[in-house]
């Protein structure tokens, strides 16, 4: 099948991705409990990585785009030093022929990157994400960025083009989409900077509140602001992206409301089916899975998965980061419904 044809499967047919780092791949060890040195491409070329994705019977590779900048010819964010820009280009002609989708998985408000600075000199401070007193000092992190924020969401779908340009994905699988920061945990609730009051005014009339309060009609006010305002940046940002390429999937990682994700990081349940953008929930019930069809008939549903031991990738780090081939193509049977499961 197309990147085409993906945007229009129905929610019954199942696709199943694989993620994994192979540019820079994690140095966490969960058997040493440490960070150990790691080689990039596991020592072995693109073109092997991009087999072994086939081999295990993966339908949609989710490629992580940057980690100490991006891993190609960017012309908008600086590069990671440690990452041959060529590997991403070979490994994504590879998996095509494989007939392999592949995704760019980057962070969306997470820009754990330097961002030229030559081309948005001064700009960028402004796009910074402001948490509303939750009673904890919280200092401005400088990576989290704000969908309030005209500027951020602007240069985002430029960089997504650039993706799609350069690399030539078919898609992209956003993780990192809170609407706040991740620096600390319960992770707080954004939306309350100079960029973020000057929009709140001119939407509402009312100024920001300045903390929470559920007995203020205005603090609940702007809890559906800030809803309102997540839907409208990723409908601008995946807008410019789908005009570029109208066959582009985005995906974004969609938060709805267990017990650990409550208001202040979940994303609003309401009906998004008009949207350029597919949401993805983590499921692991069939009251989540219902949640996803009433979002809209396009969205994902994943669930997490760790094996062992692709000797090539595998470096020893057991039983994570390496999942085995038989292991893999068992749960590609049960994603398909071939096989029965608890």
């Amino acid at each position: 099948m197309s990147s085409e044809s993906i945007a229009s499967l129905p929610f019954e047919k199942r696709v199943c991705r694989l993620g994994f780092d192979v540019l820079s791949p994690a140095s966490y060890d969960p058997l040493q409990k440490k960070h150990v040195a790691r080689q990039a491409m596991y020592g072995i070329t693109p073109e092997e990585i991009a087999d072994i994705a086939a081999e295990i019977g993966a339908e949609l590779w989710c490629i992580n785009m940057h980690h100490h900048g991006v891993y190609y010819a960017s012309e908008l964010v600086e590069q990671d030093p440690h990452v041959n820009p060529e590997h991403v280009k070979r490994m994504v002609d590879r998996a095509r022929e494989n007939d392999l989708w592949v995704f760019a998985a980057p962070q969306l408000s997470d820009l754990g990157f330097d961002v030229d600075q030559l081309k948005i000199e001064g700009e960028m401070d402004k796009w910074k994400v402001h948490v509303i007193d939750d009673g904890r000092d919280i200092p401005l992190s400088p990576k989290y960025q704000s969908f309030a924020s005209t500027g951020f969401t602007e240069w985002m779908g430029r960089h997504m083009i650039e993706h799609i340009e350069m690399v030539g994905v078919d898609g992209f699988w956003f993780d990192g989409t809170p609407f706040g920061t991740r620096t600390v945990w319960p992770w707080p609730a954004g939306g309350v900077g100079p960029e973020a009051a000057e929009r709140y005014k001119r939407d509402t009339g009312n100024d920001l509140p300045t903390k929470i309060d559920w007995d203020d009609p205005n603090f609940k006010r702007w809890v559906k602001w800030r809803y309102d305002v997540t839907i409208d940046c990723w409908d601008k940002v995946t807008a410019v992206a789908t005009r570029d390429n109208p066959h582009v999937v985005p995906i974004m990682n969609y938060y709805t409301r267990p017990s650990s994700l409550i208001w202040n990081v979940a994303h609003p349940l309401r009906k998004i089916h008009d949207s350029h953008w597919v949401p993805s929930l983590e499921v692991e019930s069939s009251m989540l899975c219902k949640v996803g069809r009433a979002l809209t008939p396009r969205t994902e549903i994943y669930f997490w998965a760790q094996g062992s031991h692709i000797q090539e990738i595998a470096e020893g780090f057991l039983p994570n980061f390496d999942p085995d081939r038989q292991i893999a193509k068992a749960l590609r049977a049960m994603a398909h419904g071939l096989v029965p499961h608890p």
